[in-house]
């Protein structure tokens, strides 16, 4: 077998594995919401199954216009757990695998994922050895996050970029998915 050809079924198995993981990754962040929002289990599936939903319609009902309300809304929304843990376990799942086994096989030392949400897809990477320093503004969401690596003993540096200074160190590879988007136009 070529050395190509090596590298490409290497690349194969690791997203194989990551889909694999799939059902088994969705099941231990459902038990994880449950335990951390104290929701039955009906309204807990029944919120994943409409998150996107959840989050327009809180949205709307708050109608943040200024910085100050917008950066207010993703820090005390409750509804991104449910929008993004549907985002990563559905349709988008299959960036996530494609993104996790690239960055396997570029074998970064640490990465930085920036905006990092629920932080699925640095749990996915610490989980494969690979230090990770979790970035977001500090929020429930970040705070479930930084709950969730803990309980499961994975290891992970957190950093609140609204309350803290960045970190004075080098990243091997930087993440920054779907945040554009969330930051007013006054900040970018």
């Amino acid at each position: 077998m070529s050395k190509s050809s090596h590298k490409f079924q290497e690349e194969i198995q690791s997203v194989k594995t990551f889909e694999q993981d799939l059902k088994k990754d969705r099941e231990e962040y459902i038990i994880d919401v449950l335990e951390y929002t104290h929701k039955s289990s009906d309204d807990v599936y029944r919120d994943l199954s409409i998150g996107e939903l959840l989050m327009r319609d809180e949205w709307n009902e708050k109608n943040p216009q200024t910085p100050e309300e917008i950066h207010k809304f993703y820090k005390e929304t409750k509804n991104y757990l449910f929008d993004l843990g549907n985002w990563h376990f559905g349709s988008h799942r299959r960036f996530d695998v494609k993104l996790l086994a690239f960055c396997l096989k570029s074998r970064p030392k640490k990465v930085l994922d920036f905006g990092a949400g629920i932080g699925q897809n640095a749990y996915m990477l610490a989980r494969e050895g690979i230090e990770v320093v979790v970035a977001d503004v500090d929020s429930y969401t970040l705070d479930f996050a930084e709950w969730r690596f803990k309980k499961h003993h994975v290891p992970a540096t957190f950093w609140r970029v609204d309350r803290e200074p960045a970190p004075n160190e080098k990243f091997d590879m930087i993440l920054c998915f779907d945040v554009l988007e969330h930051i007013p136009l006054e900040e970018a």
